[in-house]
């Protein structure tokens, strides 16, 4: 395989990498923000809003996990079939 598909593999699991990171950060926020709100009162609305951002960003760092470890597998298959 010519090293340019190779060196796209790589630029694109960088991006999932620097993608998935603030994911997991803005994650932590939003479970500290949902524990703080928890213990105010007449609050519903606002924590419904902060569990469904949460369930989104969850997903969102699964589909990124999974289409690392398809580039991974697919990396390594190229580079073991150029030596």
């Amino acid at each position: 395989m010519p090293e340019t598909i190779l060196d796209h593999i790589k630029e694109e699991r960088k991006f999932i990498h620097d993608v998935s990171s603030p994911l997991m950060v803005a994650i932590g926020m939003l479970d500290v923000s949902v524990g703080v709100l928890t213990n105010k009162q007449d609050i519903d609305g606002a924590l419904v809003k902060l569990e469904k951002s949460k369930k989104a960003l969850e997903k969102m760092t699964a589909i990124l996990k999974e289409r690392r470890s398809s580039l991974i597998k697919f990396m390594e298959e190229i580079e073991g079939s150029t030596d």
